[in-house]
């Protein structure tokens, strides 16, 4: 068996599909989405009928959460699943951002201040984006312009008091973390170890401990007592050694093609060669594109995508030969984008 074989059944890109966007979330435990708009789409490609109208009004709700975690970057999460896998991965994360603040001249004192004025602003249930903290803070004398003031949001985040709320149009906006949870689960040390690993190998197929540890921001350490803990077992993969769940889901057919967000949970492994696939080209170059092509399981080229007023434009880039069988499974990935999307697709595909 191919490690990309082994892994399809685990990235629900084929089988089985979702109903709900908490259900897609919860499969991978988080989800990047640094993206907003593609990370919506990797939600909606592994479910029924999601659109992205769906998606939006979902996310208002408050039924899944989008913050900075792991890292770090933009990650949805569940509610209720956002404190244990803070209080678990937070502090590594802290210490990474540490240092990252030292080279932008932030000390933890003026991280101090501007949190309290963060969350003095957001008192009282309210949902503010960015721009409408720049008076409280600058009345505050904190210089909040540019990398500092995400750098200052991410502190918030991190310490478990913001994260995103429901959008003002095309605008974030944030909310206090006590308002946004109102139920939390909670998890020892270990049997958040446990469920952590579970919840990456549930949604990524066979890895190594050191997939894990990159993913999530724990200790090579950490990650192999998770995966002792979680119960999971080694198997000779594709000529290495790989952890699996027991029993390991069975083969599964993998897409001829599939158009995924340049950052989806497929690509989330440490990045040796084995995980992507052959392709001239870095993964950090080929996300500049807006997304990635895989054919048959393997990264083969890019695409990217334009939202007029009444179609979207797809045009994808394939590597390599395009028979006729391709352009078909790609014609019909841009059409479920399009229907995602709910409007008229203009598709372009060149070599």
């Amino acid at each position: 068996m191919t490690v990309e074989l082994a892994r399809a059944p685990y990235q629900r890109l084929v089988g089985p599909e979702f109903s709900t966007a908490e259900e897609v979330v919860a499969h991978f435990g988080c989800m990047q989405s640094q993206d907003f708009a593609m990370a919506k789409w990797a939600i909606a490609r592994r479910s029924t009928g999601l659109t992205n109208a769906m998606l939006d009004e979902a996310f208002n709700d408050g039924k899944f959460l989008r913050t900075h975690m792991l890292r770090p970057t933009w990650h949805f999460v569940l509610p209720q699943d956002l404190g244990w896998i803070m209080a678990l991965t937070g502090s590594r994360v802290h210490r990474l951002m540490t240092g990252l603040n030292k080279t932008i001249d932030l000390g933890e004192g003026e991280l101090d201040t501007a949190s309290g004025v963060i969350v003095a602003a957001l008192a009282g249930g309210k949902a503010l984006t960015r721009a409408a903290f720049a008076t409280h803070l600058a009345d505050a004398g904190i210089d909040a312009k540019g990398i500092r003031l995400a750098h200052l949001f991410i502190h918030c985040e991190l310490q478990l008091l913001i994260c995103n709320g429901p959008l003002a149009g095309k605008h974030h906006t944030y909310v206090l973390v006590p308002e946004a949870v109102t139920s939390a689960n909670r998890l020892t040390e270990d049997e958040a170890l446990a469920r952590l690993a579970q919840a990456y190998v549930r949604g990524h197929g066979p890895s190594r401990p050191a997939d894990l540890s990159w993913w999530s921001s724990l200790t090579l350490t950490q990650s192999r007592r998770g995966f002792e803990l979680a119960g999971l077992q080694p198997r000779i993969i594709g000529g290495q050694e790989l952890w699996c769940t027991m029993p390991a889901l069975g083969e599964s057919p993998i897409p001829r093609a599939a158009l995924m967000p340049a950052f989806d949970e497929s690509v989330s492994y440490v990045h040796k060669p084995i995980d992507l696939g052959r392709y001239p080209a870095k993964l950090p170059d080929l996300a500049r594109g807006g997304g990635l092509l895989f054919v048959n399981g393997l990264l083969g080229g890019r695409w990217s995508r334009k939202l007029a007023s009444k179609h979207v434009e797809v045009r994808v880039q394939v590597h390599g030969p395009l028979p006729r069988v391709l352009a078909t499974a790609i014609e019909s990935e841009a059409a479920k984008y399009a229907a995602f999307l709910e409007t008229e697709l203009d598709l372009r595909i060149a070599q």
